[in-house]
């Protein structure tokens, strides 16, 4: 009988414990946060929708080199930027296809570095277009010029 009660007790912990647990959908992509991020309209890099860093109009200028697929949002004064490296040239992507991103950067505050990260392109228009990696839940607003 002990034993009966301490089982019946012991399962009555845990389904109050796992009643409490609720499943972390934070880090799971949505058609939502792909179309919310398809509105942003400055060049740059954001996750989970909000802005690591984007251009600031002001202080920072656009720079884009074809030879070397390199994008870059860069201070005025040159000391800092942040950097997107593609695998492939810019004008081959079409929308719903796969690229390979490297992003880095200097002196712009706490933007995570990635080498060879996996993104597909959600739209592309005029100079710019959106990539987006569903697991980490980051796009990039890439400028090119054509």
């Amino acid at each position: 009988m002990k034993t009966k009660n301490i089982l019946l007790l012991v399962a009555g912990v845990l389904l109050l414990g796992l009643s409490g647990c609720k499943r972390d959908n934070s880090s799971s992509d949505t058609p939502l946060q792909r179309e919310q991020f398809k509105r942003k309209t400055l060049a740059g890099i954001y996750q989970d929708n909000k802005t690591l860093y984007a251009l600031d109009k002001i202080n920072d200028q656009l720079y884009y080199n074809a030879t070397t697929r390199t994008s870059r949002i860069v201070a005025d004064d040159g000391a800092s930027y942040v950097q997107f490296v593609l695998s492939a040239p810019a004008e081959d992507l079409i929308a719903d296809s796969k690229v390979n991103v490297t992003i880095s950067s200097k002196g712009k505050g706490d933007i995570p570095s990635y080498e060879n990260l996996s993104m597909v392109v959600l739209k592309k228009d005029q100079n710019y277009f959106w990539l987006w990696n569903g697991q980490r839940q980051i796009g990039i607003l890439y400028y090119y010029v054509r």
